[in-house]
């Protein structure tokens, strides 16, 4: 919800001081034969402008922009340009599309934990750094931080300008980067010098995913948006748009970009999640949520969201299965499924909730909760949790049932490492920005 939802774009506004100003200079017009007077300069613009709430449009009843308006260039490479497709009609299916079948997950035993010994091993990323993504054999990292990034190769480092990197994927190889971005376009980068290979050309990126060493897919951001296949064994890169276009709010995509679950907030009231083919880019309504959080599998197999009647309910892909996961709970910022698709972890209430969707079960771990100005997340694989907060990082092993206490003091963020289950980054809090550490956990 690149969860993102996402603050990518913020919107100005004119001041009530401005528009005064502009009145005076109108009714303060000279009298007949009378010189006129330079009025006085204007106050200096504040710092910052006030927010105006924004009321609410009904996006999915608007006409399709004219291709001659949209925000980008046209297509390169002999590209013929390419129609904007309007929104399936509405209505659409709620929640367990005819033909789907229930579950209702079982409340567990909670977690309990003792502490253990050990440290980790642990080495740092550089500053200012907030997140890092690994190539599948771990030879090669990419850290990022706001404008700077730094790629961490077995031959040295290198340099890399990035725009608030949300999501980077390697390329099966190792041989290219692609790297989706909050405030710049989509781009593929060479391994390991860093070059640009290619940058997408329609607007901001909200997931990319590679099907082969040298063919991505991809899926813009915003109104307008839909998926392209990129083939970077032409020379330059053969790109095609796939299927029609949708808003694109925030997305998931299964490891080999053959599943791409796409939130639309505005197409009707709470908004939908159409699950696109990766080969075709042909759509359906995979579910629409009645409001509050979602939560997509960075399997792509299934979007879980807070349900009707203070629930949180999931849907799953195949089959589809509508599950109701636990009732008077609801889902939040820090809710999240592991990298594999087999747990989610979210806190309701003050309690942190593992749920298992093999087993159908939800577990509770009080003991591993949400410490306040801190963060909490599922480690890859879905067996280890991690907290950071002012004080420490604490992982917990739901498996074991221990703890192992890292003192880090400002340790604030905690994030999982992709294919790594015993792997945690861990960003601190430091005078001149933050600082990203890995840490390595003892077996």
């Amino acid at each position: 919800m690149r969860v993102f939802q996402s603050g990518k774009r913020a919107a100005g506004s004119r001041s009530a001081a401005a528009v005064a100003f502009g009145l005076v200079c109108v009714l303060s017009a000279p009298a007949p034969g009378q010189a006129p007077v330079r009025p006085a300069a204007p106050a200096p613009y504040p710092s910052s402008w006030p927010q105006i709430p924004v009321p609410a449009i009904p996006w999915g009843n608007l006409p399709p922009v004219p291709s001659s308006l949209l925000p980008w260039i046209a297509p390169t490479s002999g590209a013929a340009p390419v129609p904007v497709v309007p929104t399936p009609s509405l209505p659409l299916p709620s929640v367990g599309p005819v033909g789907s079948s229930a579950i209702t997950f079982k409340r567990g035993p909670d977690y309990a934990f003792h502490a253990r010994g050990g440290a980790p091993r642990e080495r740092s990323l550089g500053q200012p750094r907030d997140n890092a993504w690994f190539s599948d054999d771990g030879g090669t990292i990419l850290a990022a931080g706001g404008s700077t990034g730094t790629m961490f190769t077995a031959s040295g480092s290198v340099p890399m300008n990035v725009a608030d990197v949300f999501d980077a994927r390697f390329s099966p190889d190792g041989q290219k980067l692609a790297i989706v971005q909050a405030r710049s376009p989509l781009s593929v980068r060479a391994v390991p010098s860093g070059a640009v290979l290619w940058t997408h050309q329609h607007g901001l990126g909200c997931a990319a995913r590679w099907m082969s060493p040298t063919l991505l897919v991809a899926h813009d951001d915003g109104a307008n948006a839909r998926l392209w296949r990129i083939d970077l064994a032409s020379n330059p890169p053969r790109v095609t748009p796939l299927g029609g276009v949708r808003r694109a709010d925030a997305c998931w995509a299964s490891p080999d970009g053959k599943r791409f679950l796409v939130r639309d907030d505005y197409v009707q009231k709470g908004g939908v999640v159409w699950l696109v083919d990766g080969d075709t880019g042909a759509a359906s309504v995979l579910a629409q949520q009645s409001s509050g959080s979602v939560v997509g599998s960075p399997a792509g197999d299934r979007v879980c969201f807070d349900g009707s009647s203070g629930t949180v309910q999931c849907v799953r892909v195949s089959p589809r299965v509508v599950e109701t996961v636990a009732s008077d709970a609801s889902l939040d910022l820090f809710s999240a499924i592991d990298d594999t698709g087999a747990r989610m972890l979210f806190t309701s209430k003050g309690t942190t909730l593992i749920a298992d969707f093999a087993s159908a079960t939800v577990r509770a771990a009080p003991q591993a909760p949400l410490r306040s100005g801190g963060s909490i997340a599922l480690l890859s694989g879905g067996h280890l949790v991690a907290s950071g907060s002012s004080a420490d990082t604490t992982v917990f092993d739901l498996d074991a049932g221990t703890s192992l206490v890292k003192y880090a003091p400002r340790a604030y963020s905690v994030h999982p490492v992709g294919k790594r289950p015993r792997s945690v980054l861990v960003g601190r809090q430091e005078s001149a920005g933050w600082d990203l550490y890995l840490e390595e956990l003892p077996p």
